[in-house]
């Protein structure tokens, strides 16, 4: 399935580069703004969800998502415990090297 990347796209706070729900890439971002980082941890997350469904990708992320928020009390740190997340910050800051 083609990946499509919709720019601009307001409702995503400024604090976020955007979000992916495939088989869409969302960004406030301009098209020609879009840092290469933004991209290459999006792209992680299509090929996350290409391994696992696009159901058990989201159901599993939310799940993830809302133990870490009862454990941390904290919505940010339950992002980033999120596992699909820690893997994707794994493997693109490997991209770089």
């Amino acid at each position: 399935m083609k990946i499509r990347i919709i720019h601009g796209f307001a409702p995503i706070p400024k604090r976020f580069m955007g979000i992916t729900l495939y088989p869409f890439i969302f960004t406030w971002c301009k098209k020609d703004n879009v840092p290469e980082s933004f991209l290459r941890h999006e792209m992680i997350h299509v090929r996350q969800i290409q391994k696992v469904g696009w159901f058990c990708f989201y159901a599993s992320y939310f799940f993830y998502w809302l133990a870490g928020l009862l454990e941390h009390k904290n919505l940010f740190d339950a992002y980033f415990e999120i596992p699909y997340e820690i893997e994707t910050r794994k493997k693109a800051n490997q991209s770089f090297h």
